[in-house]
């Protein structure tokens, strides 16, 4: 095998295979995290139907001020009083840096796990 051009990196097969694993195990996850949305989306959906239809029937009384304060509280990632694109940026922080624990290329992890998203 001729020599590489100087500035490349030498790298190994056991190295493509790893970051061959972590993209592959990134991607898995970015896709079952995905469904999950959408099935919380839906089963949340219905609730708010069933509440919903509850409440105009008269059966509940709902303090929809109350439950709005307490959503909003659990998406304030960074306690800043409002939920926006830093919250959301800081928790696919936290979520990446969680599910990539441990594996040896995060950065592979994290390109297949937004390719896993997409799909």
């Amino acid at each position: 095998m001729p020599p590489l051009p100087s500035g490349f990196p030498d790298v190994s097969t056991l190295q493509l295979e790893v970051v061959g694993i972590s993209g592959l195990t990134g991607y898995t996850t970015g896709y079952a995290a995905k469904r999950a949305v959408k099935v919380l989306f839906f089963t949340a959906g219905c609730i708010f139907m069933g509440l919903q239809a509850l409440a105009h029937n008269g059966l509940i009384t709902v303090h929809w001020d109350e439950m709005e304060k307490r959503v909003q509280s659990l998406g304030d990632l960074n306690n800043d009083g409002k939920v926006d694109s830093a919250d959301l940026k800081m928790g696919n922080d936290q979520l990446q840096a969680y599910l990539s624990a441990g594996l040896p290329s995060a950065g592979s992890f994290s390109a297949g796990f937004l390719l896993g998203l997409r799909s």
